[in-house]
């Protein structure tokens, strides 16, 4: 069967509008076909001006015409379908800023005040409420080392303070807590005396925070001190000694005094 040259003009044209339509249909979801397609149309109709046309040099203008308004069109229905939907747009902000909040978890610190009593107050400072809020302080009275609940201990044992582990019901957001006594009570304040250097670390941490914090706590009963949060530990750990000897708190006392200047908080009113 022979194909006149108007056929084989036809079938060209079909083609290349197949190409141009199948890649304005499918791009927002495959790209790279979508671009495949339109090259191969583009490529189509030049073929078409270059094999079919450019002999007859008369009729190329009027073919260059409907290349260009033919180009055009197409352009523009995709530029329609191209655009995202209103819909769409409001359904991914909506998604988006779902995420963002579902993603948003609560953070607690703690800040250390009463300078001559000192106390802490647990601070929420994300957007969401923080539940079942655990707060720990270890204490070591450096100028008098002894045991506390082991009257068997060894010569050398050294307690800390019997500061119980606390917490705290919830805590609505960036609302504050406390303040919380570490001393003013008959478990810990028979045991402190003014000008006795205490030195140790603090917790918080929450089931459903992020991470933790953790900070090292420099007292002069009486008097004030000083804290600095230890960045690198986010699981909400305390720090201590190794060993609860009058050797090792001597030791760990000495790390911690060596916190630089610019580092440390001051406890205040």
């Amino acid at each position: 069967m022979r194909i006149s040259p108007e056929g084989k003009i036809g079938i060209l044209l079909a083609l290349v509008g197949l190409a141009g339509t199948g890649a304005i249909m499918i791009y927002p979801q495959r790209i790279e076909i979508g671009w495949f397609l339109i090259i191969l149309a583009v490529v189509g109709l030049v073929f078409l001006a270059i094999h079919h046309f450019w002999p007859e040099r008369r009729r190329m203008l009027p073919v260059m015409g409907m290349l260009m308004f033919g180009t055009a069109f197409l352009g523009c229905v995709a530029w329609y379908f191209w655009l995202p939907h209103p819909a769409t747009i409001a359904e991914d902000h909506v998604v988006n800023q779902t995420f963002t909040t579902a993603s948003e978890v609560p953070d607690v610190i703690l800040r250390f005040v009463y300078p001559d009593m000192p106390a802490l107050v647990l601070i929420n400072q994300s957007n969401k409420i923080a539940r079942d809020i655990k707060w720990s302080v270890a204490l070591w009275n450096i100028d008098d080392p002894r045991t506390y609940i082991n009257p068997g201990a060894a010569p050398n044992a050294h307690d800390p303070l019997p500061i119980p582990v606390s917490t705290f019901d919830f805590l609505r957001p960036h609302a504050i807590g406390g303040p919380q006594a570490l001393f003013n009570t008959t478990l810990v304040l028979p045991y402190v005396k003014p000008g006795q250097r205490l030195v140790g670390s603090a917790s918080v941490v929450c089931p459903e925070c992020g991470r933790g914090h953790t900070y090292l706590l420099y007292i002069i009963f009486g008097q004030g001190g000083w804290y600095t949060e230890v960045a690198d530990k986010k699981e909400g750990e305390l720090i201590i000694p190794h060993h609860l000897t009058k050797e090792l708190v001597a030791n760990y006392y000495n790390e911690i005094v060596q916190t630089p200047d610019s580092a440390r908080i001051p406890i205040e009113k």
